[in-house]
């Protein structure tokens, strides 16, 4: 049993979250801490990609202080706290950072070699934005079999009614209709055809192929048109073509790059351990569908806590049993066990049918292997060493030690109030009073940018912010609850 890795694009769906403000030109340093930063990019996704507590939700100058304070608070926490830290001393929870380092690195990898290179021509933008405005009302009908397509295909170009050829092929007489809207299609090919030109009323479509799947035809029934009034309007709706547009090319650039990695590499799976595998798996992810990713997990160790060893199902002969083969490199269930725990396994499908659960374990398996190449030329390239790379890992490393400080210290004074229950009392008679005996202690290590605080600007709605197909989905760590104090009198200004 083999399979070909495929140059899919997976980590480039959620991208935006990271690289957004990776790719500006300069993003400012608000804070130092000791040898840490905290940037304005930084101090955005904290505030804006999770929840903030009460005393922090509204965007007033006090509550954008308490954000600052308590990222602060956070660094000097991780500080204290890894001078004793159990977590930085467990082997799970280093390999957790390594995989979080390695997907930063593929983040920055397809933000400089493909984002940063995309380029699109004006004109081009132009003539789809004139076109963006439209929403197409479309009767249409897909096909799987490339030869029965070929076959409708030359009777609609011979003047067949696309009805009549719908008729004879469908086993309803309803023709399926939908709505398409430049920035709501997700298929680029289907994009490229509806907007790339003017289009008229009754028009059929040259046939359409879709992720090589299946075969779309469809005719213009009609449309929508939502007029530009004013220039900023104008200027929106370009800026999103062109955003949009260069989306696409750098897609295009990155499947280009990842397909040259994977040119020569095929996985082999070994047949036994591959059937003994999807049923200890399969058995344990279908026990809770609502916790896809956790449930597969547990088939692996009993438990997500990084106090407890590693448990695989089955006896000492099956972890060391072949799995797969690639580039000449056998790769026992063991080896891809201890590969899982810096990468987790990501199905492409959130709910996945019985009969093909073998089929998506083993396109997950060559997703994980596809990685685990792109963090080979990755590391060639430096990319570990990008400052933008190791804060992605330093940050959430030094939220978790500072969790564990704050557990600790918490322990320490007696204090047995559940936190989310009791949180202002805690705060106001533990928590700030600390917090403010560690900014005396290292205030001579601390600069604030004043000048870029004051610029800043929160939202106030909550949101809560995911990578798509990523073996670590979140974002940002939860907004740390170390202090509710607004007051900056510590520290040194900086520029």
């Amino acid at each position: 049993m083999k399979i070909k890795i495929l140059a899919v694009l997976l980590t480039a769906a959620g991208l935006a979250a990271w690289s957004g403000c990776a790719r500006k030109a300069k993003d400012p340093v608000l804070a130092r801490v000791g040898d840490r930063t905290i940037t304005v990019g930084e101090y955005i996704r904290r505030a804006e990609y999770t929840i903030r507590p009460p005393y922090a939700k509204l965007n007033t100058p006090v509550q954008r202080s308490i954000v600052l304070n308590s990222l602060i608070a956070e660094k000097l926490f991780a500080l204290e706290g890894e001078k004793d830290s159990r977590l930085l001393q467990n082997e799970r929870f280093g390999l957790e950072m390594k995989g979080r380092l390695e997907q930063a690195m593929r983040f920055y990898m397809y933000q400089h070699e493909a984002l940063d290179r995309a380029d699109v021509d004006k004109a081009d933008v132009e003539r789809t934005a004139a076109l963006a405005g439209r929403t197409y009302e479309l009767a249409y009908f897909s096909i799987p079999d490339s030869s029965a397509a070929a076959v409708i295909g030359e009777q609609l170009k011979s003047g067949v009614p696309f009805e009549e050829v719908f008729r004879s092929v469908a086993d309803t007489m309803k023709m399926p209709v939908r709505e398409a809207s430049y920035l709501d299609e997700k298929h680029r090919a289907v994009r490229d055809a509806l907007f790339s030109g003017p289009l008229a009323r009754g028009q059929v479509l040259d046939p359409v192929n879709v992720d090589g799947e299946y075969t779309l035809f469809m005719q213009v029934r009609g449309w929508t048109d939502r007029p530009i009034i004013t220039d900023g309007e104008l200027r929106r709706r370009y800026e999103d073509v062109r955003e949009e547009m260069v989306r696409e090319r750098a897609i295009g650039i990155w499947e280009d790059r990842v397909g040259r990695i994977m040119e020569d590499k095929t996985l082999h799976f070994y047949t036994d351990a591959f059937v003994q595998l999807v049923k200890l798996v399969g058995d344990q992810y279908y026990k809770n569908l609502d916790e896809i990713k956790d449930s597969f997990n547990r088939a692996f160790w009993s438990d997500r806590d990084m106090e407890v060893n590693v448990a695989l199902p089955g006896n000492a002969s099956l972890r060391q049993a072949p799995f797969f083969r690639i580039q000449d490199k056998v790769w026992t269930i063991a080896d891809f066990e201890r590969l899982m725990l810096s990468h987790p396994l990501v199905f492409r499908d959130t709910r996945i049918p019985k009969s093909e659960f073998a089929d998506q374990f083993r396109l997950a398996v060559g997703d994980l292997m596809r990685d685990h190449f792109i963090n080979e030329e990755a590391y060639k390239r430096g990319y570990d060493r990008i400052p933008a790379v190791q804060n992605q890992r330093l940050m959430f490393q030094d939220a978790m030690v500072a969790v564990e400080h704050r557990q600790r210290i918490l322990e320490s004074m007696g204090e047995t109030r559940d936190l989310s229950k009791h949180m202002d009392a805690v705060l106001n008679q533990r928590l700030n009073p600390y917090v403010d005996s560690l900014q005396a202690v290292y205030s001579g290590k601390i600069g604030i940018n004043v000048e870029e605080l004051e610029k800043l600007q929160l939202t106030r709605i909550d949101l809560f912010v995911k990578y798509k197909q990523a073996p670590y989905p979140v974002v940002v760590p939860d907004f740390p609850i170390l202090t509710s104090d607004y007051r900056l009198d510590y520290g040194k200004k900086m520029k």
